[in-house]
């Protein structure tokens, strides 16, 4: 059963004046960031595996390490990164459980589909990962867009961020939520994000910032 999170923030209050001090610090950028491994946030879809299997509820986040699944969440965006994934692909005979790996380079992950015995069944998709600081759980998750429909979504989330440029990507939290889309063929999930508070306390900003910041350095891209 999903757990239901309280919105941290039903309206966004004034920016602090510590916060208005590091105004033009500019730490952010969108580049091709390395992380390091994470637990995995996943937004439930009709046909996820974890429905059928687990009996959780489609529309909801599903943490891969913890099995826990929460409607709603409170986030800080730690980084972006750009991924290339090789996984099976249905219209190739492949199934979707069928994951050889994500990489930095288009190159790559080709080379990797190339060397796979199901070669013939795999395909190599671009996907956009977030990494998040959730407030409720005091955990960091990787959040992946892979349709073209979610990485929409991603593209509007970080113009959104970067429209406040002069301060690091965590510097408000995020109010994240399931909106359902549907068409003719059927209906799915997309994440809905809101703006919250900004960070309060110094101490906090320090302490997000300074996650931010190691999530620049380099790293294996996986997640759990």
């Amino acid at each position: 059963m999903a757990k239901e999170i309280a919105n941290v923030s039903s309206t966004t209050v004034a920016m602090p004046s510590f916060l208005q001090a590091k105004l033009g610090e500019n730490r952010q950028q969108i580049i091709d960031k390395e992380d390091v491994g994470v637990p995995r946030l996943k937004l439930l879809q009709p046909l996820s595996p974890e429905v059928n299997d687990l009996d959780q509820t489609p529309g909801t986040f599903f943490n891969t390490v913890t099995g826990e699944a929460m409607t709603e969440l409170n986030v800080h965006n730690l980084g972006f990164q750009i991924q290339y994934l090789v996984s099976g692909d249905p219209a190739k005979g492949g199934s979707r459980d069928m994951f050889v790996g994500a990489f930095h380079t288009e190159e790559e992950a080709q080379a990797a589909l190339d060397a796979s015995e199901d070669a013939d069944a795999l395909t190599v998709s671009r996907s956009h990962r977030h990494i998040l600081y959730v407030v409720e759980t005091g955990e960091v998750a990787a959040m992946d867009f892979g349709t073209i429909t979610s990485i929409g979504v991603s593209r509007m989330w970080n113009a959104a961020i970067l429209a406040e440029s002069e301060l690091p990507r965590c510097a408000r939290s995020w109010h994240l939520t399931a909106k359902k889309r549907k068409n003719e063929k059927g209906f799915w999930y997309v994440v809905d994000y809101k703006r919250g508070d900004y960070i309060q306390t110094e101490d906090e900003y320090s302490r997000l910032v300074a996650l931010e910041e190691s999530f620049k350095e380099p790293a294996e891209l996986k997640a759990a």
